[in-house]
């Protein structure tokens, strides 16, 4: 797998062109005198896209010297260099980028190399940060590199250009015991991204998934998902991949305003090209409660017991007010599995004020099940468990399976 990090910028100019360089320089000093334009899409138009492949293509005539056994860090300081000195970079010379205002400007190329394969991140700037590319390589004996998968957004319409700071790109390749099969380099490609923007903690997180296969025409994208998230941890948001499934962390608002934020659990299995969630969807009774009470009915009852779900389901759709939890999370001491998560709902629209009690069973290490729901606390939950909500995260990864 490949853990990749997004890099800050950095700058200073000078000439000293290859062809490469002078089309890049055509093309990047032109679109400054327009930094302030197309503010609905962050100063982004499909000239970006040409930037793009314009230096995907500079970058792509560089790798020729890139051995398999090769890290690929060296390279792309060389060509950071190259182009720090082109004066591409804006760094902490905001003068020459007035209130983030990056159109026209590079951010640095990063080169990850990872058991014969080869992954190239860069970024092109927009108002508020930049718009950040991926592209995967593979050995293609015996020696050159060939490009087989590429992340990029390419669609500048309003509504519909979601630019993105990639915070890490994660590959897996599933081992085939036949040796029949072992051409077709069967892989899942995670990337995990960052809405670029000049303030606020608040703001979406992506995560998309491709399927790509010797036996495909092109990647196969399996996920593609966006959620607004709370960005307070580095980095903010954690995934991981492996042939057969991918795991996802970042942190939510809180339905109470008092708990602020929680953490976000995605998991998915994969099969085929068929994505289906599973367990863990939550790290605590009190955030099981909230994720059930937000997700879509066919998901949360998939995580009801089935005898009750009849009578939740009417729970699940009716609608509630502003409410806070009641401290602390109550074990049942009489049937040991099971957690007691109160809630008081304050009066909304006509709505009178309430208590609700949620019966949910808790098996290790995270398997979730809404059990029941009612107005008065159930008989036999009387134990204090303020360690049942205490912050936890799956990364570092844990023996959560």
């Amino acid at each position: 797998m490949l853990r990749f990090a997004v890099v800050l910028l950095a700058a200073v100019p000078a000439p000293a062109d290859d062809d490469g360089l002078s089309v890049l320089r055509s093309l990047l000093l032109p679109m400054r005198a327009h930094a302030g334009e197309h503010i609905d899409t962050r100063t982004a138009t499909p000239e970006l896209t040409i930037v793009k492949h314009a230096l995907r293509d500079w970058i792509e005539s560089r790798l020729g010297s890139l051995s398999v056994r090769q890290d690929g860090a060296v390279l792309a300081q060389q060509l950071n260099t190259e182009l720090e000195r082109a004066g591409f970079f804006c760094g902490d010379n905001y003068e020459k980028c007035p209130d983030q205002r990056f159109l026209g400007y590079l951010n640095r190329i990063q080169i990850h190399a990872w058991r014969g394969f080869l992954v190239v991140q860069t970024s092109v700037g927009i108002m508020c940060g930049f718009d950040d590319s991926a592209y995967g390589y593979e050995w293609n004996e015996p020696d050159s590199w060939r490009r087989f998968w590429h992340s990029e957004q390419d669609n500048y319409e309003k509504g519909k250009y979601f630019p993105q700071n990639l915070e890490s790109v994660l590959i897996a390749q599933k081992f085939q015991r036949d040796p029949q099969k072992r051409s077709e380099k069967d892989r899942l490609i995670l990337t995990l991204g960052t809405m670029p923007w000049c303030s606020s903690n608040w703001r979406d997180v992506y995560y998309r998934l491709w399927r790509t296969k010797s036996t495909y025409s092109e990647p196969k994208l399996l996920l593609d998902q966006s959620e607004h998230a709370y960005l307070v941890i580095d980095p903010p948001i954690q995934g991981s991949v492996t042939p057969d499934d991918v795991l996802i962390e970042y942190a939510v608002a809180s339905i109470d305003g008092g708990v602020h934020n929680r953490r976000k659990i995605r998991r998915y299995v994969i099969d085929g090209d068929k994505v289906r969630r599973s367990d863990p969807v939550a790290l605590s009774p009190r955030d099981f409660v909230e994720e059930w009470r937000s997700s879509n009915w066919i998901d949360s009852s998939r995580w009801t017991q089935p005898a009750a779900q009849g009578a939740l389901l009417n729970w699940h759709r009716r609608s509630l007010g502003p409410w806070e939890f009641m401290d602390p999370t109550i074990h049942c001491e009489r049937r040991p599995d099971l957690w007691q998560v109160g809630v008081d709902i304050s009066a909304y629209e006509k709505l009178p004020a309430m208590k609700l009690y949620f019966l949910v069973r808790w098996r290790p290490p995270y398997h979730f099940t809404m059990v029941d729901i009612g107005d008065h606390p159930w008989e036999g939950c009387t134990q204090p468990d303020p360690q049942a909500n205490v912050f936890r995260t799956l990364f570092p990864p844990q023996n959560w399976r």
